[in-house]
């Protein structure tokens, strides 16, 4: 297929059990208008031969020589995407079918649009909904600038990886994602990126995002030193980058909310995750 229109990412690491259905998803799409870029980040597991199963002419295949680390990773999907939009899969989500189209169809309604945003079912190991994480109830358009603000001072407004669909465009200006980060790389990448324009929120759930008690998160929230340092890497950068927009006040609301938000996932995260309808 010549110059697609969309790159769908997935990098990946050990993700035998699910890595599959994820590819499924994807080749199942309403809008077949795509690359499927797939980065094994050297697993040692059968995911590099189950990825290898799939015959479709969309699919890039690539295994790094070394584990790079997930952001490492992460960049390496980047480089190598080179259609107009971008997004991000990761290697145990689901796409709801029509996910693309839907946001493809939002970016080219309006150039000055950078990205679009859905909601997501969250989901647990057997693929059961815990509940799902909504933004709006209703499609609405907001200033980047503003959303992204009221995200640092609150929370990620932006959800899970496989929420997001950008424009490539933006890729050389606002750079690759922070690997000085381990928890927040995607949410500071989307702080950076709503600086250039407008974002627009779906209002439904168009991608399942699955919680796994063992899973690279459920860990990092466990580590209150990695925890606190990621943090402080987050802040500089979003103060760098939005300079005096961002106050004291806001710091300090970041902290204090986010503070009490991940000692909320980690209970979730132990609690509730094998859980589901």
């Amino acid at each position: 297929m010549n110059n697609p229109d969309v790159s769908i990412c997935i990098p990946v690491y050990n993700a035998e059990k699910y890595i599959k259905e994820t590819i499924e998803s994807i080749l199942n799409q309403t809008y077949k208008d795509f690359e499927l870029i797939i980065i094994d980040n050297n697993s040692t597991d059968n995911t590099f031969n189950i990825i290898n199963s799939f015959e479709d002419e969309r699919i890039k295949v690539f295994k790094n020589e070394t584990n790079l680390g997930m952001v490492g990773n992460w960049n390496e999907c980047l480089k190598k995407s080179s259609c107009q939009y971008i997004q991000f899969v990761c290697s145990d989500d689901i796409l709801y079918k029509e996910c693309i189209e839907e946001k493809v169809r939002a970016l080219k309604s309006n150039d000055n649009i950078v990205m679009v945003v859905c909601n997501t079912d969250i989901i647990n190991s057997d693929g059961k909904r815990i509940f799902t994480r909504r933004f709006t109830l209703r499609k609405k358009t907001i200033k980047g600038e503003k959303i992204a603000i009221k995200s640092f001072r609150r929370r990620t407004l932006f959800g899970e990886p496989s929420n997001v669909l950008f424009r490539n465009i933006w890729k050389e200006k606002v750079g690759l994602f922070n690997e000085k980060l381990s928890y927040t790389p995607d949410w500071e990448y989307w702080l950076r990126l709503a600086k250039h324009g407008d974002v627009v929120y779906l209002g439904k759930s168009l991608a399942k995002f699955r919680v796994l008690p063992t899973s690279g998160t459920a860990y990092l929230l466990s580590k209150t030193s990695i925890m606190r340092e990621d943090d402080h890497t987050f802040i500089k950068s979003i103060k760098e980058e939005y300079g005096d927009k961002i106050s004291n006040f806001d710091i300090l609301s970041h902290k204090i909310i986010g503070t009490l938000r991940l000692y909320s996932k980690w209970l979730f995260v132990r609690i509730f995750a094998k859980r589901g309808d």
